[in-house]
């Protein structure tokens, strides 16, 4: 890569910069505003009720109660994936489309600010936390959790996401599903380079939904809202002042 190539680079890249060191003091606005955690997950039940004989549970608790090897190793992979999908395409951009580069790396940005200013204003539990705590108890200090991913970790004889998660900085940031959210504004921002293109980051936005709430660490609403917030931000980013011609730097 030619200096001047580099420099636009490092400049498009700035956003992610950003990311990681506005993550570093996330865990600071913990416990500003009380967690929601039975009311949540009733609301869960209520908008998505499955009945079981006599019983009513969330949909997204049955899916969650139904593990197998075959989609522990699906969803723990597509976990593992979900930010290196991001900045994969980064750099795939950075040479096929630097104005898409930009949009992803200022979406990017957009996406974690606007899902953490929710989580500060509106934290709601993760259902692992409520699974654990069913008095709806708020333990703003408590560890996150790996939830179901500990399976994938015994099923591999590691603990890459237990330690993953216990370095976690905000353990009540479940509404909207970040992980979603990237998913969805990748999709969205690559969706006119081409249909197999197109077909593969679809299809990994639809099987991270679907690990997130399998996995239990998203409810189907933290899913569906994070799925909204990528769509609307790739839908600001995306758009340009009428009659200029491009978003990119010279290189």
């Amino acid at each position: 890569m030619r200096a001047g190539r580099l420099g636009t680079f490092v400049l498009y890249a700035l956003p992610f910069l950003g990311v990681g060191i506005g993550y570093a003091f996330l865990g600071r606005f913990a416990g500003l505003r009380p967690a929601h955690v039975s009311d949540f997950r009733d609301l869960e039940q209520r908008l998505f009720p499955v009945r079981q004989g006599l019983e009513v549970h969330a949909l997204s608790e049955v899916i969650a109660s139904r593990p197998n090897v075959v989609l522990d190793v699906i969803c723990g992979l597509t976990y593992f994936l979900f930010l290196p999908e991001v900045f994969g395409f980064a750099v795939f951009l950075f040479f096929r489309s630097r104005r898409r580069m930009l949009e992803l790396s200022v979406g990017f940005l957009l996406v974690n600010l606007l899902g953490w200013t929710i989580w500060v204003l509106y934290p709601v539990a993760p259902p692992w936390y409520a699974d654990l705590h069913p008095d709806a108890a708020q333990i703003f200090t408590a560890p996150a959790n790996a939830a179901a991913l500990e399976r994938v970790d015994t099923l591999l004889g590691i603990a890459y996401f237990k330690n993953f998660y216990a370095r976690s900085a905000y353990v009540f940031g479940a509404f909207p599903s970040l992980h979603v959210a990237y998913a969805v504004l990748v999709a969205r921002i690559t969706w006119s380079l081409g249909g197999g293109l197109r077909a593969l980051t679809t299809g990994f936005a639809l099987v991270i939904a679907f690990a997130a709430v399998y996995l239990r660490h998203h409810y189907i609403l933290d899913v569906l809202a994070g799925g909204v917030l990528g769509v609307l931000v790739a839908a600001v980013v995306s758009r340009r002042p009428v009659g200029e011609r491009r978003w990119e730097l010279a290189a």
